[in-house]
């Protein structure tokens, strides 16, 4: 007997139905709920797509394949969302200093000058031309990988 063919639509919108819930109740804790969920997504995603092969199979997802992900590779998972972590704060840091230094503190304190927010909406557009200038001459290389 085949097995029934699914299609990758109903494979990602069930996916996203078992990861949905558990993700927003770890987000929600203050603080340390983005951290534990930036480190377990990796893991999380990785029993997502445990549950994707089991439906390639014609088994039904379930929430266990949400946490398969911890039976297999969960250290080196875990490793990857420090990794990402560890690149979005140099990343936030990198955005945000500049940001302060050009008139982002006044405007976030509700004392800045017109001036002050002139530079600061130019940093801002500057930031955004180099992320484009670097998505656009990066990206071509990291989809290749």
């Amino acid at each position: 007997m085949d097995t029934p063919k699914i299609a990758p639509v109903q494979i990602c919108t069930s996916a996203v139905r078992v990861i949905e819930r558990p993700a927003l109740a770890v987000q929600i804790v203050p603080l340390v709920g983005p951290l534990v969920g930036g480190l377990l997504f990796p893991v999380l995603m990785g029993g997502i797509m445990l549950g994707c092969d089991a439906m390639r199979r014609g088994e039904a997802l379930t929430v266990a394949h949400l946490f398969a992900g911890f039976n297999q590779n969960a250290a080196q998972l875990i490793l990857v969302g420090a990794l990402y972590l560890a690149g979005y704060i140099g990343i936030m840091i990198i955005v945000f200093v500049p940001m302060l230094g050009f008139g982002g503190l006044a405007l976030f304190t509700g004392t800045a000058t017109p001036e002050q927010m002139q530079s600061f909406g130019l940093v801002m557009v500057l930031a955004g031309l180099i992320a484009l200038v670097l998505l656009v001459m990066l990206g071509p290389d990291l989809l290749r990988r």
